[in-house]
């Protein structure tokens, strides 16, 4: 995996796949995820959505479909499919 330390970004589209992020901050980012390796180390994130793309949609509507909902304390539940980009 890639290594990404220290990186600090606002309202930027982040993709996580194949990436390890270390001391990063994220604030008003749209992070999109394919369902590929990653990692966080002291990482913070900040009022960001999720776009989950291929394999990470497929996992998120699986689990949806076996009864699982994202807990309440969630403010922002994932979306069932990808908003803006190819999910």
């Amino acid at each position: 995996m890639d290594i990404v330390e220290g990186k600090k970004e606002k309202a930027a589209t982040i993709v996580l796949d194949g990436k390890s992020f270390i001391n990063c901050e994220f604030e008003d980012c749209t992070l999109v995820y394919h369902g590929g390796e990653t990692a966080w180390v002291n990482t913070s994130i900040r009022r960001c959505n999720v776009q989950l793309i291929g394999a990470a949609s497929n996992t998120a509507n699986a689990l949806r479909g076996l009864g699982w909902q994202a807990p309440e304390s969630w403010s922002n539940p994932l979306p069932s499919t990808p908003a803006g980009l190819p999910n």
